[in-house]
C-alpha cells in the first residue's frame, strides 16, 4: 500500500519550506485519497490518526481553519477520500485500516509514523528552486542544487509541476530524496502535457539515476525514490541508455512511474563499480509497481547483479505505433559478485506486456550471466499478461546460462501464437520448474534439446501448440498432469528417464507421440491415446544364458507402461531360427527389474498363446526373477513345474502375452 497522498497532507503545512518565495507555488494535494492493497478506492476505509511513536489518538481538522476536529478514525467516502488538515509544529502517525478494522486497528493495510516532521514527509517545490519546468530551458542546475539542499536538511521531497522539465544532464538522486510528480497519467503515445516529469536530450545515457546509500555517506539503509513521473528523451536515444536506472542501495522507492523513448526502460543494477554518488554500494531487493513504458529500442527491464526485484501492476509496451522492435521485455544478465548477488529472485505479477505489431525478440531473456551468477535462481510470473505478434522464443538463454533454477509461472496468459515458449541454449538446464494453470498460444512447447530436465511439473495449463520433451541425462525428471494439448505431444530421448509421469490431459488437436526409451520410473496414463513406451530393442529370448542375434526374430515387438506399483508389458515374438541354443528358456530385457519371485503373466503361469513348440508336458507359462529383468520358462507337470529348454523351441516358434508383475 502507498502512501503518497499523507505525504501530501503534510505539504500543507510546508508551503514555503525552503525560502519566501517570490514566484508562484503549485496547489497541494487538497483532499487525500487512499487505495487498498489492490488499488482500489478505500471505500469505508478508516484513517486512525496518532501523536507520532504512540497509540494515543491525535486529532486532525475537516480544513485549515482547524476548527472542526475530524473523527478519529477518519472514515472514507464514497470515492475513498477524506479532507485531512494537521497541526502545524505536531508529529503525527497514520494508520490506515479496513472498513471492518476493530479500534484500535488489528489488520491494517499500513502504519506510517512522524508525519509531519522533518524528513522524508517535506515537500519543496522545484519551481521554487527555479526550475522552469517549460521543455527548453535546462532546469539541470536548479533540480541538482535543490537536490543538494534537501539531502542537508536531512532528505525529503521534491515536487515536480505537471510539465517536463529540460536536463541537459543526467539527475542523480541520492538516498532521502524522493522526485514526486503533481499529476500523471500514462495514456496513449506519445505522453502528452500535463505529465510531470523529466526529460533528457538524446546525448545523455542516464536520465535519472536513483543512487544507493554506504556506509561512506553515513545515510543508512536509506532510499532515494521517484513516483508519478514521466521521464523520457528527446530524438534518438544512445544505444544502452536507461530512462531510470537503480544504482545500488536498498529498497529504492519507485511507483507510477513511465519511460518512453529510450534504449532500456528500467534499468536495476545491482554493482556500483563506478558509483556516481558517494556511498553507491551493492544493491539488494526493490518492490517498484505501477511501471510503464513506451518506445523502448532495447529492453523493457534491464536487470544487472539485482536479487530481489518485485515488480507489480506494470504495463510494458502500448500497443501502438510508438513501440520499436525492441530486444526483449526482460533482460537478465551478471553475477560476477557471488555471494547474496544477483541476478536472482525476480517476481512479476498483475502485469502485461504488450507491443502489439512491433514486437519485441524475447519476453525473458538470459544472457552474459558470470561467476557464481551462472545458476540463476527464482523467477516467478503470476497473472501476467503477454500479448505480441513477434516470433522470438519467450524464453530464451544463451551458452552461459548453466541451470535457469525454479521457474514458476502461474494464471498467466501468452497471446502468442508466433512464438516458441522456449529456446534453451543447450547448456541450460531447467531445474525444479512449476507451470501450472495457464493459457498458452504458441508455436512450440520445446524441452529439447537442453542439458537435463530436473523437476520440472507442468500441471492444468492449456499448451495450444505442439509440445516435444526430451530426456538427455539419463537421470531427467518431469511431470505432466492434466494439460490440454493443441498439438502432438512428443516424448524421447537419447538417453533414460529418471522419472517421468504423464497423467490425464486431453487432446484439442494432436495426439500422444511416445518415442520414450526404459526409465527409472515412467507412469503414461492418457486415455485415448498410446500411453505405452516401447521395449522392441531389449525384450528377447536367451538359451542357457545366451541371448539371441538380432537375426533369429522375424518379429520383436514390446509395449510398456507402469499403472500404480506394477509394470504392464505387452509383447509378441517370433523366431526364424535357434541354430546352435542349447540350455534352459528365459525371456530377457524386461523394461523394469521384478520386486519378487513371481508369475509374470496376469492369469496365471500359463502363457495366452505360444505356437510351434515341441515335446511340453503342460502349459507354458513364466516365472520371474526377482532383482532382474529376466523370467524363466516353465510348464506345468503333474508335481508342479519344469523347465522348459532350447529342445522345446522349433526355428519358427511363436509367442505372445501381456505380462504384469511388481516392479523394483
Amino acid at each position: 500500500m502507498r502512501f503518497w497522498v499523507a505525504a501530501f497532507a503534510a505539504a500543507m503545512l510546508f508551503v514555503g519550506h525552503a525560502e519566501a518565495a517570490t514566484t508562484g507555488q503549485i496547489s497541494p494535494q487538497p483532499i487525500q485519497h487512499f487505495t487498498d492493497n489492490n488499488g482500489n478506492l478505500c471505500v469505508g476505509c478508516k484513517l486512525f490518526t496518532y501523536a507520532a511513536g504512540t497509540t494515543t489518538k491525535q486529532t486532525t481538522y475537516t480544513d485549515s481553519s482547524l476548527g472542526t476536529p475530524n473523527a478519529n478514525p477518519v472514515v472514507m467516502n464514497a470515492r475513498g477520500e477524506a479532507p485531512v488538515w494537521l497541526t502545524p509544529g505536531v508529529s503525527y502517525k497514520f494508520v490506515l485500516a479496513p472498513s471492518t478494522d476493530s479500534d484500535p486497528p488489528t489488520s491494517p493495510f499500513w502504519t506510517v509514523d512522524n508525519i509531519g516532521s522533518t524528513g522524508l514527509t517535506s515537500i519543496t517545490d522545484v519551481t521554487t528552486a527555479g526550475a522552469k519546468c517549460d521543455g527548453t530551458t535546462n532546469d539541470y542546475t536548479a533540480i541538482s542544487n535543490l537536490i543538494s539542499t534537501v539531502v542537508g536538511a536531512g532528505g525529503g521531497q521534491i515536487l515536480f509541476p505537471p510539465h517536463q522539465c529540460l536536463s541537459n544532464t543526467g539527475i542523480i538522486v541520492p538516498p532521502t530524496v524522493t522526485l514526486v510528480g503533481s499529476q500523471f497519467s500514462p495514456s496513449a503515445p506519445p505522453p502528452a502535457a500535463g505529465n510531470s516529469g523529466i526529460i533528457c536530450p538524446a546525448t545523455v545515457s542516464l536520465c535519472v539515476t536513483l543512487s544507493g546509500d554506504g556506509t561512506s555517506s553515513g545515510l543508512g539503509n536509506k532510499s532515494a525514490g521517484l513516483r508519478n513521473m514521466l521521464v523520457s528523451f528527446s530524438g534518438t536515444p544512445l544505444s544502452n541508455s536507461d530512462g531510470v536506472e537503480v544504482l545500488g542501495g536498498y529498497n529504492p522507492i519507485l511507483d507510477h512511474v513511465m519511460v518512453y523513448n529510450s534504449y532500456n526502460g528500467f534499468a536495476f543494477v545491482g554493482t556500483c563499480t563506478t558509483p556516481p554518488s558517494t556511498g553507491c554500494t551493492f544493491g539488494i531487493s526493490s518492490d517498484p509497481d505501477h511501471l510503464y513504458t513506451g518506445a523502448i529500442a532495447g529492453n523493457h527491464i534491464y536487470i544487472n547483479n539485482w536479487p530481489e526485484l518485485r515488480i507489480s501492476q506494470s504495463r510494458f509496451g502500448t500497443n501502438g505505433s510508438g513501440d520499436l522492435n525492441a530486444n526483449s521485455y526482460i533482460y537478465i544478465t551478471g553475477g560476477a559478485g557471488g555471494g547474496g548477488e544477483g541476478p536472482n529472485g525476480l517476481i512479476v505479477a498483475d502485469s502485461q506486456f504488450n507491443q502489439g505489431i512491433n514486437a519485441p525478440t524475447h519476453f525473458v531473456q538470459w544472457a552474459n550471466i558470470t561467476g557464481a551468477g551462472s545458476n540463476v535462481v527464482e523467477w516467478k510470473f503470476e497473472h501476467d499478461h503477454i500479448e505480441d505478434t513477434g516470433s522470438g522464443a519467450l524464453f530464451a538463454s544463451d551458452s552461459t546460462t548453466t541451470a535457469i533454477d525454479r521457474l514458476n509461472i502461474s494464471a498467466s496468459t501468452f497471446n502468442t501464437p508466433s512464438r516458441p515458449m522456449f529456446a534453451l541454449n543447450a547448456a541450460t538446464q531447467p531445474s525444479e520448474w512449476e507451470i501450472v494453470g495457464n493459457e498458452i498460444f504458441c508455436s512450440s512447447f520445446n524441452l529439447a534439446p537442453t542439458s537435463s530436465i530436473q523437476s520440472v511439473t507442468i500441471v492444468g495449463n492449456r499448451l495450444d501448440c505442439a509440445s516435444h520433451f526430451t530426456a538427455t541425462a539419463g537421470t531427467d525428471t518431469l511431470a505432466l498432469v492434466g494439460n490440454f494439448y493443441g498439438g502432438n505431444l512428443t516424448l524421447d530421448g537419447a538417453g533414460n528417464w529418471g522419472s517421468l509421469s504423464v497423467n490425464g490431459g486431453a487432446f484439442t488437436s494432436g495426439s500422444l507421440i511416445n518415442s520414450t526409451t526404459a526409465a527409472s520410473f515412467l507412469s503414461i496414463d492418457m486415455p485415448g491415446q498410446n500411453s505405452l513406451s516401447d521395449c522392441s530393442s531389449t525384450i528377447g529370448l536367451a538359451f542357457g544364458g545366451t541371448p539371441l542375434a538380432g537375426a533369429d526374430y522375424t518379429t520383436r515387438s514390446c509395449k510398456w507402461q507402469i499403472v500404480g506399483n506394477e509394470v504392464t508389458v505387452n509383447l509378441s515374438i517370433i523366431l526364424n531360427s535357434i541354430s546352435g541354443a542349447s540350455g534352459n528358456a528365459t525371456l530377457v530385457g524386461l523394461p523394469k527389474a521384478i520386486s519378487s519371485n513371481a508369475y509374470g503373466d496376469a492369469g496365471g503361469p500359463t502363457l495366452p498363446y505360444v505356437a510351434n513348440l515341441q515335446s511340453l508336458t503342460g502349459a507354458v507359462g513364466l516365472a520371474g526373477v526377482g532383482g532382474t529383468t529376466t523370467m524363466n520358462f516353465v510348464q506345468s507337470a503333474a508335481t508342479g513345474t519344469t523347465t522348459v529348454a532350447a529342445s522345446n523351441f522349433t526355428g519358427t516358434a511363436q509367442l505372445s502375452a501381456t505380462l504384469v508383475y511388481p516392479f523394483q
